[in-house]
């Protein structure tokens, strides 16, 4: 453990691949997010028997309800 072992470029080095780690995740994320969005403007169609006119709230509702 570089901590344990008071060795500040070890830390430095592994804080530099964690940050490499992360930017190569939000392209990851953002696919997450729009698939859930996709999902959740599916689910309102459905339910309103595969009737597409979607009212402004229920598209900005869809948008909203990614988790």
């Amino acid at each position: 453990d570089y901590y344990e072992q008071r060795d500040f470029e070890g830390i430095r080095r592994e804080t530099n691949n964690i940050q490499r780690n992360i930017k190569a995740l939000f392209p990851i994320e953002t696919t997450i997010k729009e698939a859930r969005k996709i999902e959740n403007l599916y689910k309102i169609i459905e339910r309103k028997g595969g009737d597409f006119n979607l009212s402004e709230e229920e598209i900005n509702l869809a948008k909203r309800l990614v988790y």
